[in-house]
């Protein structure tokens, strides 16, 4: 994901490495969204070398001060995007999870990969800002920042359901199995320009061989979650508060 050397003339560094300003009012909230969508809608369809603030600005019929109050740069504008996806991401881990997903920690492992896999084919903008080669030094940092947090809270939430073996640094362990993820993901991305059954195939198969040399292949459910993976519907692993 690395980016050319700037040219000259470019914006002084520190320029370029702005971050968004977050809005503190109702309506610079929603000015501040309607700029994201404006940003989404032309990554769907422009690649990120050929945005810029005016091209977003026009698109959110807005005028370009807006934009340069919210957003000092398009790197940006593009942090702020990804932040977005991010929450949306977070989002994920609080919906309800079948109860067929808690016969095992593989079957909760693939409920949560199609989660993400379908939010990401969903969002075309996300797979061309996390995949598609393009990302400037802070979207790459606010990824790994959340992927970090992700591998720690893997064993916590499988341990909600299971009775878990004890493990040593499972954070580390579990970073790099979503790294397995992530590198097979790239490599759908940028062959088909979205992650494609096979390739989902693939990763969640990587994923699980490399957690079978720290998880046995059965671990039990928790006597809490056993009536429920009996009685169908679906369970909340998290409340709003956890």
């Amino acid at each position: 994901m690395a980016r050319a050397s700037a040219a000259a003339g470019d914006a002084p560094t520190a320029l370029r490495k702005a971050s968004p300003r977050k809005p503190s009012r109702e309506r610079g909230h929603m000015r501040y969204a309607a700029l994201l969508d404006a940003t989404e809608a032309l990554l769907q369809h422009h690649s990120p070398d050929d945005i810029g603030l005016y091209q977003i600005a026009e698109h959110a019929a807005v005028p370009p001060a807006s934009v340069y109050h919210f957003f000092p740069t398009k790197d940006a504008a593009f942090l702020a995007l990804a932040e977005r996806y991010l929450d949306g991401f977070r989002e994920l881990a609080l919906r309800p999870v079948p109860a067929t997903a808690l016969a095992s920690w593989q079957a909760l492992t693939l409920f949560d990969q199609r989660q993400a896999m379908e939010f990401y084919n969903s969002h075309p903008a996300a797979l061309k800002i996390f995949y598609g080669g393009y990302a400037g030094l802070e979207v790459r940092q606010a990824a790994v920042r959340y992927t970090a947090t992700v591998a720690d809270g893997v064993y916590g939430r499988l341990d909600r359901v299971f009775h878990m073996p004890m493990m040593r640094t499972p954070g580390s362990k579990f970073r790099i199995a979503l790294a397995i993820i992530d590198a097979i993901w790239g490599i759908s991305y940028l062959t088909h320009g979205h992650i494609t059954e096979a390739f989902f195939t693939e990763a969640y198969d990587a994923y699980c061989n490399y957690c079978r040399q720290f998880l046995p292949a059965v671990v039990e459910v928790r006597d809490a979650y056993l009536d429920a993976a009996a009685n169908g519907g679906t369970v909340s692993l998290y409340n709003r508060t956890s």
